[in-house]
């Protein structure tokens, strides 16, 4: 079975300040700032079919937000290749996109509303064909 989403080998780091203690420290880091490269996703690789249902599950920090925002295109990894439906995301976006529906870091916009009933609602606003689509996939 082909691969609906296939990921390999992603990689995003991030460069960081360095705090040091004291105040003299913070004074001095408003002319002289150290910065880190800090890996945010580490190498990450993994297919999924079409239709199957998948968990994104880890602890805080552990790079899920950074690979969902890689995979939706909102940013540009570092290394490693995005495929969704055969479509490269970096060279192929609009027509990888149009097999991607998400909502990154704000997915209890309604809490008192199901996982369904969410889904139902934005599909509502995102058009017809669109609805029909998500919700024929829904669980």
């Amino acid at each position: 079975m082909t691969a609906q989403i296939h990921v390999e080998h992603l990689v995003k780091e991030y460069r960081v300040h360095e705090r040091e203690a004291g105040v003299w420290a913070s004074v001095r880091s408003l002319f002289h700032r150290r910065y880190r490269a800090a890996r945010a996703v580490d190498s990450v690789s993994f297919d999924i079919a079409a239709g199957e249902r998948v968990g994104f599950l880890g602890p805080n920090g552990a790079g899920k937000t950074t690979t969902i925002r890689m995979l939706t295109g909102l940013i540009r990894p570092d290394a490693g290749t995005v495929a969704i439906a055969g479509f490269d995301v970096r060279r192929d976006f609009e027509r990888a996109m149009r097999h991607v529906g998400a909502i990154v870091e704000s997915p209890d916009l309604y809490r008192e509303l199901s996982g369904r009933e969410n889904l139902e609602l934005f599909a509502r606003m995102i058009g017809r064909e669109a609805a029909r689509r998500i919700l024929r996939n829904a669980c």
